[in-house]
């Protein structure tokens, strides 16, 4: 079983997560062993990460696959750059040449203005947050024809428990902020990233405007931050109050 090993930070000591991948099930796994066709059945949208391709040839060649078959069924495909550089250590180069070969691939993007910059081998280092997001995001889509959206969060950390957080959706048309919240006391950071996504994506799939979508996935995030572990338990109902606002005991 594939681990990694979280040591929670405090006032202003960061969190430090320790990855025990190696050898584990998953990094090991056969190309063979997925029937991709049966398993999108039905399926919308695909989402993958670039966490897999960092853990071995099987798993980043089963990654290949699902993507080209669900590419070829019609499912959309959402991919979460996700580097991790732990895991690519003394592999940077390749890391940047594989997540961009992904996200070629991709209809969704999940990659802040500086994942943009290590595929596309540029910076973006505009002062102002907002304009350096549009400035790589225009880039990409410059470079990936098939990407549709990009989307992000930008985080300002002023400390463990204590941040600020907006919401970016970019389209080829413009993009979308959201206002920016202040996180006090948070609970859990780690999953707030796959709540943010898993927003984005049943926004674009309801077909919501980029206005609605980017505060419905910052409420995911926020709800995310409030709890204990890295799975969002969440149903549309606790986002929508958290939504409004409402800090009143639910009986």
């Amino acid at each position: 079983m594939g681990l990694y090993f979280l040591s929670p930070g405090a006032m202003a000591r960061t969190s430090r997560v320790t990855y025990d991948r190696q050898g584990s099930a998953f990094a090991l796994c056969e190309t063979g062993r997925f029937d991709w066709p049966k398993l999108l059945q039905g399926a919308d949208v695909l989402f993958v990460s670039g966490i897999t391709p960092a853990l071995g040839t099987g798993p980043d060649k089963a990654l290949s696959d699902a993507i080209n078959w669900a590419r070829d069924a019609g499912v959309k495909v959402a991919f979460d750059s996700n580097f991790r550089p732990a895991l690519w250590q003394g592999r940077e180069a390749e890391a940047a040449i594989r997540l961009r070969e992904l996200a070629e691939l991709s209809d969704v993007v999940f990659a802040g203005r500086r994942a943009i910059g290590l595929m596309l081998g540029r910076t973006f280092d505009h002062p102002d947050g907002d304009t350096a997001f549009a400035e790589a995001t225009e880039a990409m889509f410059d470079a990936a024809p098939d990407i549709r959206h990009i989307a992000a969060t930008r985080r300002t950390i002023i400390s463990s428990d204590h941040h600020q957080l907006t919401a970016l959706l970019a389209a080829r048309d413009g993009v979308s902020r959201s206002r920016t919240v202040d996180l006090h006391q948070i609970v859990d950071r780690v999953g707030t990233g796959d709540a943010f996504a898993a927003g984005i994506v049943h926004g674009l799939s309801q077909h919501l405007p980029g206005s609605e979508i980017v505060e419905f996935a910052l409420a995911c995030s926020r709800w995310a931050h409030s709890i204990k572990g890295d799975f969002l338990r969440a149903d549309l109902a606790d986002i929508d109050t958290m939504m409004a606002g409402s800090s009143d005991v639910s009986r």
